[in-house]
């Protein structure tokens, strides 16, 4: 089999003729038209050669579609060992400092889009249970019910609690505000009618983890209504934090990607962060308190995402497989990112996937091997509009076409 195989490269090879320098491979890798793979060096020292779509950004991983890797007119190359494994440590030096490069511009990324930090409007209270229907219900009946004398009565809890309703339902992009000759006029969005109609909605009483999954992917995405959650989850690299440091770096952050933002109070952003760390941790339930439902715990702490330490005052995030995290919003999730960050790309690297702000890695608190395990069902799950391929180590994602992902939504809760 193996002479075999040397003797179609030898017949592959005759009558061409191809030399490559270090130099001129380098130059090919900077201008990302090539990707070089070492194949099988230590027995025939050959490697394949292909050109690189000519649409791929210089974000991409030098991604190559299997067409154009696989015979094309350099396919295979025969060099002396020696200069194969070189070229092979070359490329994976190249390899490690490309990834290095990726998780420092995550780490460091500055986003167009924080026009107007918030670090308030939840009173400090997260969200409960019912909260969200209430307020979607609430709007549905009368748009101006939030700025209405009559809203503790309607709502049935205290002016506080009226305002953080209204935050978390709007934070959560399930109400916004209405052009509309009355003050004041809000509305539910489609994502909010989607989940909380009695008669056909996804979820309205959030039975279905599924739901609070959806519910933290619109918080966590919102970075200017609910900034410490963006912070934390798309630009934040620590793994365990404690108040003071979280708070310290959220806001040297904020100054960092908008310069002209007021001075922000100390106590304010304590008590966001105190409200962050209590919607995703169970509270310490305070016998004493002076309301009995601030000892009740945020629906998403269901989604354990992140646990306190036993050293006091240290909270650690839980990186993983997530046992309720249904595939459908994983990938509505990518399409969300994908479109944001690459409307016109057709191929998407699976290190942007794992850890660039807005991707599933990074809101999800994904790991590797199980981002890997949801991306193996794209194809089937969306009709071949989206398929992983992992070839010679290069892993991404194609798209070829448009999937709606309400209707992805729908198809899951039906």
């Amino acid at each position: 089999m193996l002479s075999r195989h040397k003797a179609g490269l030898e017949n592959l090879l005759k009558g061409q003729r191809l030399i490559l320098s270090i130099s001129t491979i380098y130059s090919l890798l900077n201008r990302n038209l090539a990707w070089i793979i070492c194949k099988t060096f230590f027995l025939d020292s050959a490697f394949r050669f292909a050109w690189n779509s000519p649409n791929i950004t210089c974000r991409s991983d030098l991604p190559i579609a299997t067409h154009h890797l696989l015979y094309t007119r350099y396919s295979l190359v025969k060099f002396p060992s020696l200069l194969c494994k070189i070229l092979f440590l070359f490329l994976t030096i190249y390899r490690i400092i490309s990834n290095m490069e990726n998780l420092l511009l995550a780490e460091h990324a500055t986003s167009p889009y924080l026009t107007n930090p918030s670090f308030s409007g939840h009173q400090t209270f997260p969200f409960r249970y019912t909260w969200l229907k209430k307020g979607v219900d609430a709007v549905t009946e009368d748009p101006t019910i939030f700025s209405s004398e009559n809203a503790s009565v309607v709502l049935g809890v205290g002016k506080n609690m009226v305002a953080s309703i209204r935050h978390w339902c709007t934070v959560a992009q399930l109400i916004k505000k209405v052009d509309d000759p009355q003050r004041g006029s809000l509305t539910p969005t489609k994502l909010g009618e989607a989940i909380f109609d009695d008669k056909k909605g996804f979820d309205p009483y959030l039975d279905d983890p599924a739901t609070l999954w959806l519910i933290h992917l619109q918080i966590a995405t919102n970075i200017n209504q609910a900034t410490a959650w963006y912070w934390a989850f798309n630009i934040s690299r620590d793994n365990q934090f404690t108040p003071d440091t979280f708070k310290k770096e959220l806001s040297e952050w904020t100054q960092q990607q908008k310069e002209s933002v007021r001075s922000i109070s100390d106590t304010t952003l304590q008590r966001d962060v105190n409200c962050f760390i209590r919607t995703y941790c169970h509270s310490r339930h305070n016998a004493n308190a002076a309301i009995a439902e601030e000892t009740f715990d945020c629906p998403l702490v269901d989604l354990k995402l992140m646990t306190e330490l036993p050293e006091r005052n240290r909270y650690e995030f839980q990186r993983g497989e997530k046992e309720t995290l249904p595939i459908e919003i994983v990938i509505a999730t990518l399409l969300a990112f994908w479109d944001a960050s690459f409307p016109e790309g057709e191929v998407m690297p699976f290190r942007d996937l794992m850890y660039a702000p807005l991707s599933p890695g990074r809101i999800f608190r994904l790991d590797e091997d199980t981002m890997v395990l949801y991306l193996e069902r794209l194809e089937h799950l969306t009709n071949e509009v989206l398929r992983y391929d992992e070839t010679a180590d290069l892993k991404q994602v194609y798209r070829d076409g448009n999937l709606n992902p309400m209707e992805l939504l729908a198809r899951y809760y039906a």
